[in-house]
């Protein structure tokens, strides 16, 4: 976008609005090449006080703003609250305090405001934030991302000869080089900790750390844009925050309306609708839907040739990618006929061979390490399916589909027959199912950035308290450690809500008066269903089982911000079991419902900008944003008002996960459940990360 194009629109109106959203904070960059003056005199008109002007383009009222004395000496005061991360936001209680700085190094791959060049908010007096416009409002100029601050500041030749014409004369400027000089320094940080800013405790160190999150404006800037950029399809959802004057300039010129990165897992178990209650149904022994919906369709077609990419390495990416989605829908298809077999096994029923057809009775009868010998009868199976569907029977008997099927149908169930391994009992690890528990009203606006899952933090802070609960009870800190965990989400429902404040701010201060509650901004919470299993690290020969009912009565209330509640089905009693083998454990999670999603961390790549993590995300649907821990801004330090004899401020990490349905771990076995599926605390020097446990 070029202001030499915009200026030429010839409806006033229209131009006014077009030329004041090209120089807001939240808008696309413009290219302002050529057109320098005509820059000056609208980012002049942006910052006159109200009355606005009906012109952006005004010479005169331009040449008024910087020859009125209150207009230099709000700018000049301004300055000292220039900030690159915003402690106004989301609380704008916070005041006289401001930060600037950039996150420290790290060796780790994810997404902060590290791949960003630093860029400036204001935060402070609402009544002049709009005077601040002319100073900080940024455009493309020679190719760079500038503003007025940063050409004044480097004293940039030709813009201040530019300046100078609309009264920016040599003692203004000497002034205003004074007040960058005092009040903008490279680095600045609180004194002290304000008691309306979060604090979040971490173990570090062998004692606890107190962090305080706060938002990154380039960040936040760099969202926004998103959201108005046509190349990318960008899932977004908008908060409001009231009284957003009070919030910053950001917030200010969107009008409170927020934009976050919005990533729901999609899950919504319908009973009626599970494998279970389909069969009882319609008496079929596997799941044609699994084959024969939309998805799998489009699937089939890339399969055949349709719709080829355009390099040969994208073409070979995929194809990877498309036949491991193939191999799931084939077990998804399998699936009921797994769980009845597993069913038979289980209740050890006598299975009558005259009221199952020949092949489904060899199934479940033949040893596993047999089943492979099915492939060509399930496969013939398969093409019916295929057949009996008006989407899908021109993939029926397919030529380029019959082998791929055929193959892949045999992995399934190499898969389903392999042995797990015989490192089934461990001597130092114990682990805790608990199972279908529930929350009410946590937050689903995980970070400032974000919508959908809880925060990984928020899970682990649970974990952890559950940990320090359950040593409290038994007077036995030091002998265990709640290490890692593994989550399975099995319902969810976000909503848009606000939570109603208490009545804190006296409507009249020295004077008996009413009491007033606070604003408040809206916020996305969720409602959830989730298993966890919880690794036990335990030294003195604790056997877990020995205290059930006190695990029961430690289990934390509060979850993400929600209520938590345990199982509310009839075998209350059932909802928490301890094992130290491995295989009974992963027995009972491999055969979850499959409306379910483990979330899993994601290793193979992780990125470290936004639009890397959406072109990750379009080419992989089982990848999953999630905010996953903080990325410091200082080295921490003491601070007063802090939780902790170490504070330090810090901004929210974003990470990629990966959703994995229970049928993958049914068919990857019980040792890519436990190398893979546990996430753990990871502490560094300038990190704190939610990430794959390392198994110590």
């Amino acid at each position: 976008m070029k202001l030499s194009e915009l200026i030429q629109i010839e409806d006033k109106d229209d131009r006014q609005k077009v030329l004041k959203r090209a120089f807001m904070p939240y808008s696309e960059l413009i290219d302002v090449d050529g057109c320098e003056v005509q820059t000056a005199i609208i980012l002049l008109n942006l910052s006159c006080p109200k009355p606005e002007s009906k012109d952006l383009l005004d010479t005169a009222r331009a040449n008024s703003f910087l020859r009125t004395t209150e207009n230099i000496n709000k700018s000049l005061m301004g300055i000292k609250w220039i900030h690159t991360h915003n402690l106004k936001y989301p609380d704008s209680r916070v005041k006289d305090q401001r930060i600037i700085a950039s996150v420290q190094g790290s060796e780790n791959d994810f997404i902060s405001s590290a791949y960003l060049k630093r860029s400036y908010g204001w935060s402070h007096n609402a009544a002049v934030q709009g005077v601040m416009h002319w100073l900080l409002n940024e455009f493309n100029w020679q190719g760079e991302v500038v503003s007025l601050l940063a050409l004044i500041k480097d004293e940039n030749s030709h813009w201040l000869e530019i300046l100078k014409d609309f009264g920016y004369l040599k003692e203004v400027h000497q002034l205003f080089k004074e007040h960058i000089h005092s009040d903008l320094p490279s680095s600045a940080m609180p004194d002290a900790v304000s008691t309306y800013s979060k604090q979040v405790r971490f173990p570090w160190k062998d004692d606890y750390i107190a962090v305080t999150p706060v938002v990154s404006h380039a960040m936040q800037v760099s969202i926004e844009r998103l959201s108005r950029n046509t190349e990318f399809m960008v899932p977004l959802r908008q908060i409001k925050i009231a009284k957003s004057q009070q919030h910053g300039n950001l917030p200010s010129s969107l009008g409170g309306y927020i934009y976050q990165l919005y990533a729901p897992l999609d899950i919504a178990a319908n009973e009626r609708l599970t494998l279970a209650a389909s069969r009882s149904r319609t008496h079929k022994y596997f799941d044609d839907s699994a084959l024969t919906d939309r998805k799998c369709c489009g699937l089939f077609r890339h399969l055949v040739g349709a719709d080829p990419l355009t390099t040969s390495k994208k073409q070979k990416h995929v194809r990877v990618y498309q036949i491991s989605q193939l191999r799931q829908r084939i077990a998804l298809w399998l699936l009921p006929l797994v769980e009845l077999r597993d069913h038979c096994e289980k209740t050890e029923k006598l299975i009558n061979e005259r009221l199952y057809q020949p092949t489904i009775y060899k199934f479940l009868t033949m040893e596993e390490s047999q089943l492979v010998l099915l492939t060509n009868d399930l496969n013939l199976y398969i093409n019916q399916s295929l057949e009996n569907n008006k989407f899908t029977i021109r993939y029926a008997y397919h030529p380029k589909l019959m082998l791929l099927l055929k193959t892949e149908l045999k992995q399934v169930l190499k898969l389903l027959s392999s042995k797990p391994s015989d490192q089934n009992h461990t001597f130092d690890e114990q682990y805790i199912h608990l199972s279908d528990l529930r929350t009410f009203q946590c937050l689903a606006t995980s970070s400032p950035y974000l919508c959908g899952v809880p925060s990984m933090t928020a899970i682990w802070g649970f974990v952890h308290q559950y940990q320090r609960s359950f040593a409290e009870l038994i007077q036995s800190g030091s002998d265990i450690t709640f290490s890692s965990f593994a989550v399975c989400f099995k319902k969810e429902l976000i909503y848009k809500g606000s939570t109603l404040p208490e009545a804190s701010n006296l409507a009249a201060k020295k004077t008996v008066s009413s009491v007033k509650r606070t604003s408040f901004n809206d916020e996305y919470h969720a409602d959830l269903e989730f298993d966890l299993v919880v690794k036990v690290k335990v030294k003195a020969n604790i056997d877990l089982n020995v205290y059930v009912h006190l695990l029961k009565a430690a289990l934390p209330t509060q979850f993400a911000g929600g209520s938590l509640f345990p199982s509310e089905k009839n075998n209350t009693n059932d909802w928490l079991y301890i094992s130290e083998n491995k295989k009974a454990i992963f027995y009972r999670v491999k055969g979850l419902s499959n409306n379910a999603l483990w979330l899993m961390p994601q290793c193979l790549q992780q990125p470290n900008n936004l639009p890397s993590l959406i072109s990750l995300m379009n080419g992989d649907d089982s990848l999953i944003p999630i905010s996953a821990g903080f990325h410091f801004l200082e080295t921490p330090t003491y601070r007063e008002g802090a939780l902790c004899n170490k504070h330090v401020y810090a901004e929210n990490i974003l990470m990629l996960a990966k959703k994995a349905k229970p049928i993958d771990l049914r068919l990857k076995g019980g040792d890519y459940f436990y190398n893979n599926a546990f996430w753990s605390l990871g502490v560094s020097t300038s990190t704190i990360l939610i990430e794959k446990s390392r198994g110590t």
